[in-house]
């Protein structure tokens, strides 16, 4: 059997919309969004034939609002330059990130740390796979979904009790990741968004979010399944050894110790400080487990590996890319200005904007609205917050812990896609019979969560 061939135009075409998004907002030099934007462009070209039904009509519907929304300025050229911002922002981010992902998926520490965590007994599956996957999707992202849904599908029978216990756990324990880490989309959204975002400030409020979301997960768990759900057979247990878990742990705060340690020497801006990092890290990474091999070897092994997950990352690529032009192009559309006014002179109570964020977020999820698109649209039409009388670390905090919620209760969302494909379920499934319950709830207690914050 020959070797797959090797997808380099593609790789090398992400390349380019790296430099030119990197030269465009770290140089000061806005114009090279426009190279940057067609290399990106002629990547999905190239994939085209791999990109999924949703990839394809989210592409088909930024182009529709990105020249509706030209036709009606007087400088298209500048709306192009803006509107690209954030679309190429996360497809770039994500593609670095997933340097790193290709890297945590081949290591044999994380492959065995989902082993052990899929294969824990009845009592203490939720309460471990939940917390794991909330570490291992912090280099994993996405991918934490496929790899431990993979074990977990390979578990029990599709649709089993112990499938869907297993799956939520890792679905509510991904949707922690975004207050955690600024390897998360969310984190690079929000935290460019707003630059003067303070995550000492709102950082406690996410804590306590976190803990109550995930309280409420162990409690919907501990009622809805575990007295059913058979543990695992005995002589399939793996040979389990927790210092392998500390490893993951250690590797992940070095990585995350490298990141805030670029952006105090640099001053730069903490997504590009993750673009920056996240390459050299997972080369690194690749390198030292072929080691063994000679320099020259494992130097070809990483490069290897980094050009071909370069190449299967299109679909996520194309959903980012897309939802933010569509975002932009959206909030050109509306009466920004108008809406902003029209706010101020209702007088809305500042403790109920949290709360409409929140549900905007929850709702506009089950209408296929992509979280970046609703963020970037909510973000466009609120006024600041010390205008609306609102804490900024508030409206972090609150922005922060809806888009985890709705990446998780949302059937078009691509983390609900996979964990359902695995199930071997369809989305609707997932988020409103197994998960449904989770959502309001998790929906509700954010917003009751926020809004007491914003009043104390």
């Amino acid at each position: 059997m020959s070797a797959p061939k090797i997808p380099v135009l593609p790789a090398l075409l992400l390349v380019g919309a790296i430099v030119g998004t990197v030269a465009a907002d770290v140089g000061g030099v806005p114009i090279f969004r426009l190279p940057a934007a067609a290399c990106l462009i002629a990547y999905f070209f190239l994939r085209r034939a791999d990109l999924s039904p949703i990839a394809r009509r989210m592409l088909a519907l930024a182009t529709v609002l990105g020249a509706a929304a030209m036709a009606l300025v007087d400088d298209p050229l500048d709306l192009a330059i803006d509107a690209l911002r954030p679309g190429l922002f996360l497809a770039v981010f994500v593609s670095c990130v997933n340097m790193l992902r290709t890297a945590a998926a081949q290591s044999p520490l994380i492959h065995r740390c989902g082993v052990l965590l899929t294969h824990q007994p009845s009592g203490r599956r939720y309460t471990l796979l939940s917390l794991g996957s909330s570490m291992a999707a912090i280099v994993l992202l996405f991918g934490v979904i496929n790899l431990f849904g993979t074990m977990v599908a390979g578990t029990g029978k599709p649709g089993s009790t112990a499938v869907r216990r297993s799956m939520l756990a890792i679905l509510r324990g991904f949707a922690l990741t975004p207050s955690l880490s600024p390897l998360a989309i969310p984190f690079a959204a929000i935290s460019t968004t707003y630059t003067d975002l303070s995550w000492s400030a709102a950082a406690p409020m996410i804590v306590v979010g976190m803990v109550a979301l995930w309280v409420l997960g162990w409690v919907l768990d501990f009622v809805g399944g575990r007295t059913v759900d058979a543990a695992p057979d005995s002589a399939k247990m793996p040979d389990g050894d927790w210092t392998d878990c500390l490893r993951m742990v250690a590797l992940i705060g070095t990585l995350m110790v490298a990141v805030v340690a670029l952006k105090q020497v640099s001053g730069i801006a903490l997504g590009y400080c993750v673009i920056f990092s996240a390459p050299v890290f997972a080369l690194i990474w690749l390198i030292a487990r072929r080691w063994k091999g000679g320099a020259a070897l494992s130097a070809r092994f990483a490069v290897r590996s980094i050009v071909m997950g370069m190449a299967e990352s299109r679909n996520e690529l194309a959903i980012l890319f897309a939802a933010g032009v569509a975002g932009v192009s959206i909030s050109h559309l509306l009466p920004a200005e108008a809406m902003m006014h029209a706010m101020q002179a209702v007088s809305i109570p500042s403790f109920l904007i949290p709360v409409a964020i929140t549900l905007i977020f929850g709702l506009a999820g089950q209408l296929a609205f992509q979280p970046v698109m609703i963020f970037i649209i909510i973000a466009a039409v609120l006024p600041d917050a010390n205008a609306l009388g609102l804490s900024p670390a508030v409206l972090y905090a609150t922005y922060f812990l809806a888009w985890g919620i709705v990446s998780i209760t949302s059937p078009f969302n691509v983390c609900v896609l996979v964990a359902a494909r695995l199930a071997d379920i369809d989305p609707f499934t997932m988020c409103w019979r197994w998960n449904g319950l989770y959502g309001l709830l998790a929906t509700l207690l954010i917003a009751v969560l926020m809004a007491t914050f914003s009043i104390f």
